[in-house]
């Protein structure tokens, strides 16, 4: 069971991120800062190093602090002190870290350990987000927002400056020492920086507002996740006509990893099943509208296979029964042209008989 993401080995995006960050925060203070107006050189030093330190903490912490449901070191402590243990507040039992954990924990592969509320398993801080370090989770990539966009803003406004030969090329050769064809060099590695924190802007952003969305739909991104896997299950691809059935053929849905059973000392008698693994989950108001809007494309696209599977049963049904009334009525017109051939030949006997 992983603890945090420090703990080893480290993902090769987390070692990426952390060196691209410090990288292009070493190059903004010794090649950008020093190249601006001296009051305007102040300001910007401390307000880039109060984001910058933001970034750290809440980065350190995101990454230091251990998600996992504390119903599994509680269940654990108890085991090892020899003291009882409420297993009714649990509606359900993780087979891979036998113990009983929420409703809302879910099992990651990556980090071998259920997480309450388990949003997501973040590669670049080697860690899973869930209820414990969302809060950071947000703060982070919000502060971090603000700092690439600083690098990115005041790095163009430099290699302009300098490209366009104002006073900031004078700064350039005086507070650097760079003049001459080295000028070239200084630029060429603005840009780069200029890049990288331009793309990582850009990327962040997006996630931004995908997470803003998310707080207002009420939904974790593995629900959102999810929800979109169960909705392609229904996805048909093709629609043939074989012997008179309709047959379509839909998108297979992907095994999800959910290694849990029932609990069955749960004490709420007001439960439902969740999806393919059937999770027990408490039936209360926000649970039940989520739960409604992640099925309704599943339920609803049920019970149009439901409707059509009746409609071409009884299209079957209706074929057969005319097919059988036909070869009844066939029957009767043969055993009727019988009874004609055998009167026609005893009248004919008896005619010669006679």
């Amino acid at each position: 069971m992983k603890k945090n993401g420090f703990q080893r080995p480290f993902h090769m995006l987390q070692i990426i991120a952390w060196t691209l960050v410090g990288l292009i925060t070493v190059l903004f203070y010794i090649l950008v800062i020093p190249i601006f107006p001296g009051e305007l050189q102040i300001i910007l030093g401390v307000v880039f190093s109060v984001f910058f330190a933001f970034t750290l903490i809440f980065g350190f912490l995101c990454t230091y602090l251990d998600p996992t449901d504390p119903s599994i070191h509680e269940e654990l402590a108890a085991k090892k002190e020899m003291r009882d243990f409420d297993l009714k507040k649990y509606p359900k039992i993780c087979q891979m870290c036998k113990a009983h954990v929420h409703a809302d924990s879910k099992h990651c592969r990556d980090c071998e350990r259920c997480v309450d509320h388990f949003d997501h398993h973040c590669k670049w801080l080697n860690n899973c987000i869930g209820r414990r370090n969302y809060k950071l989770f947000a703060e982070l990539i919000i502060a971090l927002e603000v700092l690439v966009s600083i690098i990115t803003i005041c790095g163009a406004a430099v290699c302009n400056e300098v490209i366009s030969g104002s006073s900031y090329k004078g700064r350039l050769s005086d507070n650097l020492h760079i003049s001459g064809d080295g000028i070239y060099g200084y630029v060429f590695v603005i840009l780069f920086m200029v890049s990288i924190s331009g793309l990582v802007a850009l990327a962040n952003a997006q996630l931004i507002g995908f997470h803003l969305w998310l707080m207002c739909k009420k939904m974790t991104t593995y629900e959102y996740i999810l929800s979109k896997r169960k909705a392609k299950k229904y996805e048909v691809v093709d629609i043939s006509v074989n012997q008179s059935k309709i047959v379509m053929e839909e998108i297979p849905l992907e095994e999800i990893f959910e290694p849990y059973i029932d609990n069955p000392e749960y004490a709420d008698t007001k439960l439902k099943r969740n999806g393919r693994n059937a999770s027990i989950v408490p039936m209360n108001w926000d649970d039940l509208q989520r739960f409604t809007d992640l099925n309704f494309p599943l339920q609803n696209m049920a019970v149009i296979d439901l409707k059509k599977e009746k409609e071409s049963e009884g299209k079957l049904q209706e074929e057969e029964s005319s097919i059988e009334a036909e070869n009844a009525y066939r029957l009767e017109v043969d055993d009727k042209s019988k009874v004609n051939i055998n009167d026609t030949t005893a009248l004919g006997q008896s005619d010669v008989s006679s």
